[in-house]
């Protein structure tokens, strides 16, 4: 069981994710939708140029930028700002909508082998139906934590336009 909650586990967490696509360039009404969705949110901002992500708060989108603060530079730290055709991605993280959704996979598996129990009918499969309910709950619990640690992902890819 241990096994195959694990792999359950990376799979979900792989699986529950999201993603907007929102074309370059942004319109005045896209990026106050963007610059809202992020509100009081700590993000990863992946610009196009470089390999790794930066942890930033306070992300302001606007149709020509993207400012934010770093996330573990003090408050007197200068505003980050790029041009907002640098920025490849913006991530989040739901932690709570993550561990709903293990938890729901989880129960879903149960769910699935007590009816199938009940369908192959007879004492033997009340049995193997409740018996699997019991790993399904189990599931649910283990699901809920791994989906709560790694979180729902949540990102908002700014598309560039396609060459002429």
């Amino acid at each position: 069981m241990n096994r195959s909650a694990l792999v359950l586990g990376l799979l979900s967490s792989a699986a529950c994710s999201t993603v907007r696509i929102v074309p370059q360039p942004l319109s005045g009404a896209d990026a106050a939708s963007i610059t809202r969705e992020l509100e009081e949110r700590a993000v990863s901002i992946k610009l196009r140029d470089e390999a790794r992500s930066t942890a930033a708060t306070d992300v302001v989108v606007t149709p020509a930028a993207v400012e934010w603060r770093d996330l573990y530079a003090s408050d007197a730290a200068p505003r980050m700002r790029v041009p907002t055709a640098a920025v490849e991605r913006i991530t989040m993280r739901n932690h709570a909508r993550g561990a709903i959704e293990g938890m729901s996979i989880g129960l879903g598996f149960g769910l699935a082998g007590l009816l199938a129990g009940a369908i192959s009918g007879g004492e033997y499969g009340a049995v193997v139906g409740i018996r699997v309910l019991e790993v399904g709950v189990g599931g649910a619990l283990i699901l809920a934590v791994i989906g709560g640690v790694f979180g729902h992902s949540h990102s908002i890819e700014l598309a560039t336009s396609p060459p002429p």
